[in-house]
């Protein structure tokens, strides 16, 4: 999530809807007391910088692990990861467990203000296919990964397969709605990224090239199961009965299905 108070807007990090993407190219733009809790360890390892209110509140929050990798010259990704962790701690309080993916509930009742006079906006997915970058993303490194019906059959049951699953964080829902209403301004489409966060951003007046940084490249070290050529590759009939049921509310009011 950032809440730019330079540009007057709260952007809203969905999973798997390349938010880091997103967040790391509006990094670029921000002011010194704007509210970056999204990609911050990979804005600074490409070399960018966070909001100086961003610094103050992760030192506070570890400034002696954060100071010790600094020191010990222990690598940036070290250092960077200690500020991220820092970041995060500041605002889990108000926003829960992961404050970059704060549902919109909590983010009207810590940041009022804002929320009642900024522009909000999102980017949504087809679930059928985020479905399925969640489950590659989650067993990348796992020699022996379920199939991806095994996993959404999980899910469904709420059996978190040793960690594996994201049982009861699965969707995006709760994170532009509140009470079942769609509650930013702007939703945009994933399948129609780089046109549809254009035109937001230019009602910002937040410069936009067009163009998203790659950040979550998928390195798996499963070398017997690569990465198959499209969603549909991985569906069974019973795993298209359980995502469109699992997702049903996002499928039903954006209009979203397997074909």
């Amino acid at each position: 999530m950032i809440i730019s108070h330079k540009n007057h807007y709260i952007f809203i990090h969905c999973r798997k809807t390349a938010g880091s993407s997103i967040s790391l190219m509006l990094s670029e733009t921000l002011g010194p007391w704007d509210v970056q809790l999204s990609a911050v360890s990979e804005t600074l390892q490409a070399g960018g910088t966070i909001p100086v209110r961003m610094w103050a509140e992760a030192i506070g929050r570890s400034g002696s692990s954060l100071l010790f990798h600094l020191m010990r010259g222990k690598g940036k990704k070290k250092a960077t990861d200690a500020l991220a962790a820092g970041v995060k701690r500041a605002y889990q309080q108000r926003l829960g467990r992961k404050p970059q993916h704060a549902d919109a509930e909590k983010i009207k009742l810590a940041f009022p203000r804002e929320w009642d006079s900024y522009s909000k906006f999102c980017v949504v997915r087809n679930p059928f296919s985020l479905a399925v970058s969640d489950y590659i993303w989650r067993t990348r490194n796992l020699s022996m990964r379920p199939s991806f019906p095994e996993y959404i059959k999980a899910l469904a049951a709420g059996d978190d397969l040793g960690g594996v699953v994201p049982v009861g964080f699965y969707n995006n829902w709760r994170q532009y709605t509140i009470d079942n209403r769609i509650v930013v301004d702007h939703v945009i489409k994933f399948e129609n990224l780089s046109h549809d966060l254009g035109k937001v951003l230019s009602t910002l007046g937040v410069p936009f090239s067009g163009q998203l940084p790659r950040v979550k490249d998928v390195k798996s070290k499963n070398r017997e199961n690569p990465p198959l050529t499209s969603y549909r590759d991985y569906y069974t009939r019973e795993a298209v009965e359980i995502v469109s049921n699992l997702y049903r509310y996002e499928i039903d009011a954006f209009g979203y299905t397997f074909a």
